[in-house]
């Protein structure tokens, strides 16, 4: 499915990254839920697709129809997160580099699915800048591949880690109404949802896609030049 974006003063298009065989997928509440997105429960802090070994880096969550009341979407700069364990709990940062996660979603959907990957909680840069993060506490397999010395201590990593997270001074909740469309980087901004209620007939729906930053840092790359623009998109 190809979308546009105006960027640059400009239209660009580029085509959303198709999860198993459908390029958009749709958020609702329903019974039979495959995934903890389909259910009216709160839904904690994470990056998408940490069960992919290709992670796609942009999201997009188109709001439909908002909740009866209830369902604020919750959004941290999770780099802010790791540059401050960085500063302030350096063992617990390089802990959350060094060591893997297990990630896997298993199901029925559109069509039967196990998907399994592992990611550091924190990944760098060659130079040690950070490069992204990649965590989701409902997708993480109770399979460690951690020493067996080292479990207690990963344990209390990845716990600092969502006490951070968690905390006033790194998130902010936002109301998508009706039509709003939120786009973020799931590289770097983990985000979740409260819990909500529906009245009547009312539905909350939301539909998403992904995009790679592969397809989006062309497009721009190829508007900087055409347009004369003194800024260039480098690697992210």
């Amino acid at each position: 499915m190809e979308i546009f974006m105006w960027m640059y003063g400009k239209f660009f298009s580029f085509y959303l990254y198709a999860k198993t065989i459908r390029p958009t997928f749709q958020v609702k509440s329903k019974s039979d839920a495959s995934n903890a997105a389909f259910t009216t429960g709160g839904l904690g802090m994470h990056t998408d697709l940490t069960y992919f070994s290709y992670v796609p880096g942009i999201q997009f969550l188109h709001c439909i129809n908002r909740a009866g009341k209830g369902g604020e979407n919750q959004l941290v700069d999770a780099f802010k997160v790791a540059e401050d364990l960085r500063n302030n709990e350096p063992e617990i940062f390089d802990m959350l580099v060094k060591y893997p996660v297990r990630y896997f979603d298993i199901g029925q959907d559109y069509v039967d699915f196990y998907q399994l990957a592992q990611h550091p909680i924190i990944q760098l840069h060659p130079d040690g800048e950070i490069a992204r993060i990649c965590y989701s506490d409902h997708a993480r397999s109770p399979m460690l591949t951690v020493p067996q010395d080292q479990v207690l201590k990963f344990y209390n990593a990845m716990n600092t880690f969502q006490k951070y997270v968690y905390g006033p001074d790194y998130m902010i909740n936002v109301t998508l109404e009706s039509g709003d469309m939120a786009v973020f980087d799931n590289y770097r901004i983990m985000h979740g949802r409260s819990s909500y209620t529906l009245s009547g007939n009312s539905t909350r729906h939301l539909e998403g896609g992904y995009v790679d930053w592969d397809e989006a840092g062309s497009r721009m790359r190829v508007l900087e030049e055409k347009l004369k623009i003194d800024h260039f998109t480098g690697i992210a």
